[in-house]
């Protein structure tokens, strides 16, 4: 089979040979080069044709195929996607098709190793953007599930995924930038202000990706920092969902409280970032025009616990259960235990298209459970999902450093 010329090619030549930008280019493959070996995540990146053109050092101990052994070859050869018959068929099913839609979403899979062994990973793929090579091509990373959820993220791990999330939206940015330098002068002010208000969207989606990753860091080392203060919650939520509002016009978010409800002594960033989370979440899998329901309840006593539905075994009266409902797609019962694990998403075909790392809920239920409370789901597929959580209302100060037991 004949080898793809692969992206990652450096051509010798002498600095008075080569124009500015080729230097440049140079550059960037060597700096590229060095980074993707480097990384400790399996990545390799395919053509049009599926046929790989670069496989770094991860990916050999993870498939036991060498670098030159692969090259040259179709992922699905390696990856056994869909097994063996449908890659003669020309991979008709493989997910890595190249579906637009379908970038930057991750799949679980199992293969079978170069030694038999079968492996469990998860998979994302999204466009290779960069002056290292032309466009049609695709970065593809796999992580080795085993042990995931219970194994720290290591700062090269870190470094190598936060960047693999960041492609695509920096790609996005330097598009919108370039056409504003060069065509600035002749763009009416309006199509202006529309490229700067999607290159601000994409950039607060990349800046949320980098702080999910950071938080995780910084969990996995087993301390976590809050600050406390006692805080009128209804007051905290009304402001979130005004805000949220405000940002998705294609949903409506209604919020209702019960009366007389006490002040609660919590961090207001993190409980911000725990409904913000579950928001963007209903937003995301609900069709546009539906409601969206945020309550907000005080169980004084066992009795008004279990008029809300909660798990008396482990939720604690008196406490506040605030709750976000949607109708949305809804998530298979076999699935519902499992969505708050580190990197764990639905596996629906409906899901498919959306993008994300299966980060929020699981950095939702730490600093949930770093306040003393606890987070659940309940769901109907096809009618719609509803998150909630506790916060004790007579939690008392118990430092402002608390150790997370680690699971």
């Amino acid at each position: 089979m004949e080898i793809a010329a692969s992206p990652l090619s450096i051509q010798r030549q002498s600095a008075e040979d080569v124009p500015l930008l080729a230097l440049r280019k140079q550059t960037e493959v060597v700096s590229f080069a060095a980074a993707f070996e480097a990384s400790g995540h399996a990545m390799m990146i395919i053509g049009d044709d599926h046929v790989i053109v670069a496989f770094n050092s991860a990916s050999e101990k993870l498939t036991g195929w060498r670098s030159d052994q692969a090259l040259g070859h179709r992922c699905w050869e390696i990856y056994h996607c869909h097994g063996r018959r449908n890659a003669a068929r020309g991979g008709c099913l493989c997910p890595l098709m190249g579906r637009k839609e379908h970038f930057r979403s991750y799949f679980k899979h199992t293969f079978t190793n170069s030694e038999g062994k079968e492996i469990s990973v998860s998979m994302s793929h999204a466009p290779f953007v960069s002056a290292v090579c032309d466009d049609g091509y695709e970065i593809v990373v796999a992580h080795h599930d085993s042990g995931r959820q219970n194994t720290p993220l290591t700062g090269q791990e870190l470094v190598g995924m936060a960047a693999h999330e960041l492609i695509t939206p920096l790609s996005v940015v330097k598009g919108y930038t370039t056409t504003l330098l060069q065509l600035g002068d002749t763009l009416a002010d309006s199509e202006k202000r529309r490229y700067l208000h999607n290159m601000e969207r994409v950039i607060g989606k990349a800046c949320k990706a980098v702080d999910n990753f950071l938080d995780l860091y910084r969990f996995d080392t087993g301390y976590l920092d809050l600050d406390r203060q006692s805080i009128s919650l209804p007051r905290l939520i009304r402001r979130i969902v005004t805000d949220m509002q405000e940002q998705t016009p294609e949903n409506v978010i209604k919020f209702t409280s019960s009366t007389s409800v006490p002040f609660v002594k919590i961090d207001c960033k993190r409980i911000e970032q725990v409904l913000a989370n579950l928001l963007v979440n209903a937003t995301k899998y609900s069709p546009s025009g539906s409601d969206i329901e945020v309550t907000l309840e005080y169980a004084r006593n066992k009795n008004g616990l279990r008029a809300t539905g909660a798990d008396l075994s482990v939720v604690k009266p008196p406490c506040l259960i605030v709750s976000v409902r949607d109708s949305g797609i809804g998530i298979p019962e076999n699935e519902l235990e499992y969505i708050f694990e580190k990197f764990y998403r639905v596996k629906s075909g409906m899901t498919r298209g959306k993008s994300g790392v299966g980060l929020g809920l699981h950095i939702s239920k730490i600093l949930i459970e770093a306040h003393g409370g606890h987070i659940w789901a309940k769901s109907d597929v096809g009618k719609g999902s509803t998150f909630s959580f506790s916060l004790p209302a007579d939690n008392t100060d118990q430092g402002w450093l608390i150790l997370l037991r680690r699971s």
